[in-house]
């Protein structure tokens, strides 16, 4: 019994190292972590930046994809009344 105490207990053990908590997730999110003498450092609040940014991004670029892909073409035509009836063409001829 004793034996499968201890077992039990290594088990609980390996397993509580191996969950992370909800704040660690996004520690590990962190995409800029401060660095303390040569060593890089990451947040909490910086991982919840980094998460809400991507979340922003996403956004941003769903919307303008989403208004690129809708064109709206409009054809209009206008008579133009104030030609006086002559049409002055020019041509530029090069040659060799």
């Amino acid at each position: 019994i004793n034996n499968r105490r201890r077992v039990v207990e290594r088990m609980s053990e390996q397993n509580a190292e191996k969950e992370m908590s909800f704040l660690d997730y996004f520690k590990q999110c962190d995409v800029f972590p401060k660095t303390v003498e040569d060593v890089k450092e990451v947040t909490t609040s910086g991982g919840t930046l980094s998460i809400i940014m991507a979340i922003c991004v996403f956004i941003l670029f769903c919307s303008e994809t989403g208004a690129f892909l809708k064109t709206h073409t409009k054809f209009e035509m206008e008579v133009d009344t104030e030609v006086d009836g002559s049409l002055q063409i020019n041509f530029d001829l090069a040659f060799p």
